[in-house]
């Protein structure tokens, strides 16, 4: 629900002010959460579908819906008025979400790698907080940040001069704690392929998935099989 990756990122700003006219409704001009983040599905089926939409904003009221609503965490939203160098109100807003984990606190990531906890404080979490506050100012476009060239150093938590502990899901393992070799390939689909590897001393199967270009529900299907196959318990 909150990624925005590929190329479908360089134009999310675009989209989602198109999204705003074309999913308000007439008589209040509310637009609905679900109608601006999900892929819509073009009238009369069909495989067309147009792609969601969301600024910061509607992610960060979204998360905190999620959270509030699966008890995951004490979460807050905060708002913090910009400032020119002399201390000045520009008169722009930044939003970030704060949460409260086990008594600790930490920002949380919804627009570069949603969902990733950034300790207050920390080099991450003020990098995060700079760059949002950038975007939130028009300082910084999606295309330049997601589109071009320095996509790679788009995420906080992808740059290890920045100090700072990052809480992850009890599932997630580091790329560099797998050692697999692709000519161990155990399988292909249209999805991706599966590879013999092995982490912590225990054989695994790793699966890479291959897709330039996935969607922001590609993005989410993905990560909802994680989570359930990381339940399953099983010999084989």
């Amino acid at each position: 629900i909150l990624g925005r990756s590929g190329n479908h990122a360089a134009s999310v700003l675009q989209r989602c002010e198109r999204l705003v006219v074309d999913r308000s409704d007439p008589a209040t001009g509310v637009v609905r959460l679900g109608d601006m983040m999900f892929d819509i599905v073009a009238p009369g089926g069909g495989k067309a579908k147009q792609p969601g939409a969301g600024t910061s904003r509607y992610r960060a009221v979204l998360f905190k819906a999620l959270a509030d609503w699966l008890s995951v965490a004490p979460c807050c939203l905060c708002r913090d008025e910009l400032k020119n160098a002399e201390g000045a109100a520009t008169g722009g807003v930044a939003t970030w979400n704060a949460v409260q984990v086990e008594g600790e606190a930490f920002v949380v990531d919804v627009m570069f790698e949603p969902g990733a906890l950034y300790e207050d404080g920390s080099g991450k979490a003020e990098e995060y907080l700079r760059r949002l506050k950038e975007e939130c100012a028009g300082g910084t476009s999606a295309a330049d940040d997601f589109g071009g060239r320095r996509s790679a150093a788009a995420a906080p938590s992808l740059q290890q001069n920045l100090g700072g502990r990052m809480l992850r899901p009890s599932w997630h393992v580091e790329p560099w704690e797998i050692e697999f070799d692709r000519r161990d390939r155990a399988g292909r689909g249209g999805f991706g392929e599966v590879f013999q590897g092995s982490w912590a001393g225990q054989q695994i199967a790793v699966k890479e998935v291959r897709d330039a270009s996935p969607t922001d529900s590609d993005v989410c299907d993905f990560v909802l099989e994680i989570s359930l196959l990381s339940r399953l318990s099983h010999p084989n």
